[in-house]
């Protein structure tokens, strides 16, 4: 599993987790730790800097409106199982196994 790989399945993570307001390093450390725990792996390099000029201090949604039009709620709500479907489903894309 590369590094780009798993900074990818937490990309994927954290939209799924912006519904649950979690900040992106607590997502960070969750898929740090499934990925250790599924595949052994080390903990991504972070590489944290200044926050650039045309970042807001802060972002948040309510997302009520949304999942009560489409009449949806997310399948998960904790944090370590979205990570850990998340990078099963990048392992079975990787084993050519989409589905």
């Amino acid at each position: 599993m590369t590094e780009l790989m798993l900074r990818d399945i937490a990309a994927a993570t954290d939209l799924r987790v912006a519904v649950l307001c979690y900040y992106v390093t607590q997502a960070l450390d969750v898929v740090d730790l499934v990925a250790k725990d599924m595949l052994g792996t080390e903990p991504m390099r972070r590489r944290p800097g200044a926050r650039r000029a045309s970042d807001p201090a802060s972002s948040t949604a309510d997302t009520s409106r949304i999942w009560e039009a489409l009449n949806w709620q997310p399948k998960y709500d904790d944090l370590a199982v979205m990570a850990a479907t998340a990078l099963a489903w990048e392992k079975r894309l990787m084993n050519g196994i989409d589905g």
